[in-house]
């Protein structure tokens, strides 16, 4: 089987994720103290991944990547299946901790096998097909999701989800592509990830990884405040997202194979900060919503750039450099929530989106300075 069918698997996958989640937390709040576990669910996703990030990193570039998503598939879908059986909300923030593990091991070899997958000349074509395909599953999961836990059990979702973490291991079994050879079997140079990170774009990529969660957390929190001071404020909220997706979607048809340079990149990054800045200017209204879908796709352009520059790396560090980029994402969606709220309460919602927005305007300005002062530099010496 080839490997662009596995793809659209996982986008099938990811729909289910996406209804499971709204299961879940539909679950916990019917729980005795919903605001304690969701917090608790919230946290323990985020805290799996974190503390296994680099360890995936390292296990996807010394063994077979293809043999880690499988397992972790099948991990995924064992764990998920238990909550048939067990409804506590203690086991379900437990078992969100085991997921957060087993999709940080699944993503990071799976994002560091796409050159092999599909050849290097195509890693923005397959990228941009995973922005688009992720925001037509978006739009669809999460309205499924709520519809069947608001007229069924959320137990069916589970159900279905579990069954699809197994059938997406069965495909894999199926799928096969060329793989690395186990580095510590050559006799290739050893390298290693201080050597790769002296280049600066690694490390803005890296920095980038924990500023730019940073800056999307703090308007994931402040769009359904915004919503909140209209008549039917959930309805507002779920548009809100839905034309952000559509703006991802609508993207990721137009942007072209040459698209994703160093440059390009940067002028992405810089594009977010200014819509979700705008975003926030005004109260709620008609405009809000078009520059949500310019928000949208600045998002795509800078999730295509992002991972298609770092996919780019060496074969024999990408595992260990998508593992530390994974570790920066979370850190930066946990730093994200936490200042977040905080901000908002000493300033003003507005102003907190803003100051947050210009850590990744300054970010962006200082990479452009210390590369232009180290041209220059070169070119007096």
């Amino acid at each position: 089987m080839k490997p662009i069918y596995y793809l659209y698997a996982k986008a099938f996958s990811d729909f289910s994720s996406r209804m499971q989640f709204i299961g879940l937390t539909s679950a916990l709040l019917i729980s005795e103290h919903p605001e304690l576990y969701l917090m608790l669910f919230y946290l323990g996703r985020q805290i799996g991944g974190i503390l296994v990030s680099y360890l995936a990193g390292v296990v996807a570039d010394r063994y077979s990547r293809r043999r880690t998503m499988i397992l972790s598939e099948l991990a995924s879908g064992f764990a998920l299946s238990s909550l048939i059986f067990i409804e506590h909300p203690v086991f379900i923030v437990g078992i969100a901790f085991f997921l957060g593990i087993t999709y940080t091991f699944f993503d990071v070899s799976f994002r560091s096998s796409i050159p092999s997958m599909f050849g290097e000349e195509h890693i923005s074509e397959i990228n941009t097909l995973l922005v688009r395909l992720g925001a037509i599953m978006s739009i669809i999961g999460f309205a499924a999701g709520g519809l069947i836990s608001a007229f069924s059990s959320y137990k069916y979702l589970i159900m279905f989800d579990s069954a699809i973490y197994l059938g997406s291991a069965l495909i894999l079994l199926k799928v096969h592509w060329k793989e690395q050879t186990n580095p510590m079997q050559t006799d290739q140079p050893k390298l290693t990830v201080s050597h790769v990170l002296q280049s600066g774009i690694y490390r803005f990529l890296l920095a980038i990884g924990f500023v730019y969660p940073l800056a999307a957390a703090s308007y994931q929190y402040a769009l359904p405040l915004l919503a909140s001071v209209k008549e039917h404020g959930d309805l507002y909220n779920g548009l809100m997202w839905s034309t952000v997706a559509a703006g991802s979607f609508l993207c990721s048809l137009i942007l072209k194979k040459q698209f994703v340079n160093e440059k390009r990149y940067i002028v992405s990054l810089l594009l977010f900060a200014v819509f979700v800045s705008i975003t926030f200017m005004y109260e709620l209204a008609p405009v809000t919503f078009l520059i949500l879908l310019l928000a949208g796709a600045a998002e795509a352009m800078v999730q295509v750039c992002h991972y298609t520059l770092l996919q780019r790396s060496d074969e024999r560090v990408r595992g260990r450099l998508f593992g530390l980029n994974t570790l920066a994402l979370r850190g930066g969606f946990l730093a994200g929530f936490g200042a977040a709220p905080l901000l908002a309460d000493v300033i003003s919602l507005p102003h907190s989106v803003w100051a947050i927005q210009s850590i990744l305007v300054m970010c962006c300005v200082v990479h452009l300075w210390r590369k232009y002062y180290s041209r220059n530099k070169a070119g007096w010496s």
